[in-house]
């Protein structure tokens, strides 16, 4: 999902974590159907948020309707994960959710003052839900 990454790659203080198979992935003639993405921390952009801290993100993400795999560990930081399966590589609504998602992730990552839990549970309607995780 090369659009994916290049979308994700234009909102201010996200940086895309390959994983160690996306080498083999793409010498197979694959896209990658997992995108893993870390933040830098607001407070000092030379430090990527750790998964805990990725956890408020992550709940203010869905508590505007963005619904992401939740916050791992790699190391020194953690990452979000957007995936995909082979009903997202057909939907017409892919590019649709995925201008949603980068719009409300780059909403919350230039306001961290709104990074928490209270906003996640703000209920959002079903129309404007974007589940870019399946199971």
């Amino acid at each position: 999902m090369n659009t994916a990454r290049l979308a994700l790659a234009k909102v201010p203080g996200v940086a895309i974590v390959d994983g160690p198979s996306r080498p083999m992935i793409e010498a197979a003639g694959r896209c990658p159907e997992i995108i893993s993405f870390s933040i830098a921390d607001p407070h000092d952009r030379a430090s990527r948020l750790t998964a805990a801290q990725l956890r408020v993100v992550h709940l203010a993400l869905a508590g505007r309707g963005v619904l992401l795999g939740q916050p791992v560990d790699v190391g020194p930081f953690g990452v979000l994960r957007l995936a995909f399966g082979m009903r997202d590589r057909r939907s017409d609504q892919l590019a649709a959710g995925l201008d949603i998602a980068v719009g409300v992730l780059s909403d919350i990552l230039a306001r961290p003052d709104t990074w928490n839990a209270a906003e996640s549970a703000l209920p959002v309607p079903a129309d404007r839900t974007v589940e870019l995780v399946h199971a």
